[in-house]
């Protein structure tokens, strides 16, 4: 027999040298059993109440290979795999499909009694672990501690109790972070925008929170999580603790935060620890709630067709809607050197002109003789395919009532002659309302037909008809808001970006000037091309280059 062993750890009870340690007991139990070990996995410091581990993903890949790499999987103990039960039960499930057996150092071969109570008890273990920590937090809190993490503008004390152990837990000042910090307040208040205060700090090279540079967002943050520098209040003296929770996604097995109600957040004072006087504060407080009660209007730029979509061509960075005062128009600029000053893109593009050339683009692509001999031919040979489908199934629907009738009738007459059966009258009734089903459902597809024989009349029309839809589809994207048609949110959902690049390509229509290069990017060019093979990429009606997108065949012409 050959196996595979697994080890993984993941706790701070254990170290790096549990793998081996596990391993270990894993080859001896195995050379016990006369196996042989052929391979052997492994997880550092990965928890597992998630699949998403590269050495338990190298294993199932072994375990799905033809013919398997391994006929057995040897861990130390059912946990060491999973410490959840959906998870563990359908780890078992994969490695039984494969043909593979799992074994454990501490139950033998693993069947479904031990799935079911290992796992019961390895998810138990791992809520009494997030209690546990949890309650330690708040204690940790309560005692003046800082229970974790480190705000900008502090760091953990070195301090050393009477006995000479070091104390943990403390935080103190550090000068040179707490000087910026009151700066931004001060700028803030003074009615500078963060991200001109932003934009000034990269200037003169201050290192953000994580050591990179300065947005706008990280100095506003959020004031439901208490995060960026004007929402912490830790600035003014009072740390706050269990402002939000992790919980795991069950579908894509990663950690989100959720915020918890204000009543279960955990206050206390310790105006040691403040950087910005209360009257900063409050001040800065009052005026980005003023700012909040702005309109919405004033607040929140009307969307576009095309917004969260554009990209620059130079830094890959999304590029940002901005109205140049009041009645001016909307332009489109990179969000990088606006915000943080890292992107030498200083050209901007009118929203207008985006949304008019990239629908100029679409729409001449979109009404090609190709494009359309492609929409007229994959039609009629869907419209085929559906008429075959629903033939077979009115054959077979005729086929079952003319059985469901016969029955019927022979249950009817079995009654008749004095038989008593106990379920007699239940199967009548289940047959029936079977037959009058079908019957409805013989009706429904009988009105389709005849509909769908009008709409066959319609055939010389569909070129036409694809023209008009085209139409429809550049006036549903240029008209308002773009998720109030069906048309716009298809078109936004094949579209991965639009990038825009200065003096890149130039248009026709401008003379001697070198505008701004449009390239749209996804599934929406990847069928335009399947529709015109022939065309080349680099030369993009009216200024719009097309690039196919990845994560998309491109369909067989014609079907």
């Amino acid at each position: 027999m050959r196996v595979a062993l697994y080890a993984r750890y993941s706790s701070d009870q254990q170290r790096a040298a549990s793998i081996e340690d596990q391993l270990r007991l894993c080859q001896a139990y195995a050379e016990r059993q006369g196996w042989q070990v052929v391979e052997s996995f492994a997880d550092a410091a990965l928890s597992g109440a998630s699949l998403d581990r590269p050495g338990l993903t190298a294993l199932l890949a072994g375990a799905a290979a033809t013919p398997p790499a391994f006929d057995v999987v040897l861990a130390e103990s059912l946990d060491r795999l999973s410490r959840d039960q959906e998870h563990t039960a359908a780890l078992v499930k994969r490695l039984a499909f494969a043909g593979l057996e799992l074994w454990t150092c501490a139950d033998g071969q693993v069947g479904t009694l031990q799935v079911g109570l290992r796992s019961t008890i390895a998810q138990v273990y791992l809520e009494d672990l997030r209690a546990k920590v949890h309650r330690s937090m708040v204690g940790r809190m309560h005692a003046g501690k800082n229970p974790g993490g480190r705000a900008y503008g502090y760091r953990a004390a070195r301090r050393r109790g009477p006995d000479g152990e070091p104390i943990r837990g403390d935080l103190e000042i550090l000068p040179a972070e707490a000087e910026v910090v009151r700066e931004i307040y001060r700028r803030y208040g003074a009615g500078e925008s963060p991200k001109a205060v932003a934009q000034d700090l990269n200037a003169r090279g201050v290192p953000s929170p994580q050591g990179g540079t300065w947005a706008a967002s990280t100095i506003v943050g959020n004031k439901a999580r208490g995060s960026g520098i004007l929402h912490n209040p830790l600035y003014v003296g009072r740390p706050t603790y269990n402002r939000v929770r992790m919980v795991k996604d069950p579908i894509t097995g990663k950690r989100v935060s959720r915020v918890n109600p204000e009543r279960e957040w955990i206050v206390r004072e310790a105006p040691e620890l403040a950087i910005v006087e209360r009257a900063t504060w409050d001040s800065v407080q009052n005026l980005k709630a003023a700012r909040g009660r702005q309109p919405k209007a004033y607040r929140r730029r009307p969307k576009r067709p095309f917004s969260g979509l554009v990209s620059c061509g130079r830094c890959g960075g999304s590029m940002i809607l901005e109205s140049r005062g009041k009645g001016r128009e909307a332009v489109y600029v990179c969000g990088n050197h606006r915000q943080r000053g890292t992107c030498d893109n200083g050209r901007s593009i009118a929203a207008a002109e985006l949304e008019r050339r990239a629908l100029d683009g679409l729409r001449d692509r979109l009404l090609s003789p190709e494009a359309t001999a492609a929409f007229v031919t994959t039609y009629q040979a869907e419209r085929r395919r559906l008429q075959l489908e629903a033939q077979k199934t009115a054959r077979r629907d005729a086929k079952e009532i003319g059985d469901l009738t016969g029955k019927i009738r022979r249950l009817i007459e079995l009654v008749e002659t004095g038989a008593e059966l106990a379920d007699t009258r239940d199967r009548l009734i289940d047959l029936e309302r079977r037959k009058q089903t079908l019957l409805k459902r013989q009706a429904a597809a009988a009105g389709a037909e005849a509909a769908d024989s009008k709409v066959a009349r319609l055939y010389p029309d569909l070129a036409d008809q694809w023209r008009d839809l085209v139409a429809e589809l550049q006036a549903a994207l240029t008209a308002g808001e773009p998720g109030a048609t069906e048309a716009v949110t298809i078109v936004r959902d094949l579209t991965e970006k639009i990038v825009v690049t200065p003096g890149k390509h130039r248009h026709p229509g401008n003379k001697g000037e070198d505008p701004c290069g449009l390239e749209l990017q996804g599934q929406l060019a990847t069928l335009l091309a399947a529709a015109a093979p022939d065309t080349r990429h680099d030369e993009g009606c009216r200024g719009l280059a097309m690039v196919a997108g990845e994560g998309l065949e491109p369909p067989t012409r014609g079907l």
